[in-house]
């Protein structure tokens, strides 16, 4: 258990490391241009959510938190970044009640919604996401669709390949 406790901090360490600096990039760059632009209201939302963000994802001790949490900080994540694309970013966030008190480790939905936000602005005027959280059978699924290209086939399988992988390695540590 404390083997696999250290390996999933690993992970989270590993994908905070890699979020992090890129996303304080443009979220300042997005901040400053409110600035510019005059629009102190916006400039200050987007300041207290990117706070809220950074004190969320510095919280070391926790790797794993409830729906309603991330659902929280994906929704300041949202508005920095629509702090930065203004009009080209269209956002639904549809959440069933009954989901909020699942776990599931700690940004999970944010490198989801980044990556739809990332490669459909190199296809889309506007990109379109829909994020929806339910329970079915007291399984939590989660859905995020957007108006991107496609993922290719084989993109697919290298990831599902890793997926195998990664869940092999955690039978070897049980």
């Amino acid at each position: 258990k404390r083997l696999q406790n250290l390996h999933t901090k690993s992970i989270f360490d590993i994908l905070q490391s890699e979020i992090s600096p890129h996303f304080l990039y443009n979220a300042l760059g997005g901040i400053a241009n409110l600035c510019e632009d005059n629009d102190s209201a916006a400039a200050a939302e987007a300041c207290y959510s990117l706070t809220e963000i950074l004190r969320y994802s510095s919280n070391y001790a926790t790797t794993e938190v409830t729906v309603f949490d991330e659902i929280q900080n994906l929704i300041c994540y949202i508005n920095v970044m629509k702090s930065r694309y203004c009009e080209r970013l269209e956002i639904d966030i549809e959440t069933d009640s009954k989901a909020y008190a699942f776990i599931l480790p700690k940004l999970t939905y944010q490198p989801i919604v980044e990556n739809a936000i990332k490669y459909g602005l190199m296809d889309n005027e506007t990109v379109k996401i829909s994020i929806s959280t339910k329970v079915v059978d007291n399984i939590l699924i989660i859905q995020v669709d957007d108006n991107g290209l496609e993922i290719s086939k084989e993109a697919i399988e290298a990831i599902e390949e890793k997926v195998q992988r990664l869940l092999s390695t955690e039978e070897d540590i049980s």
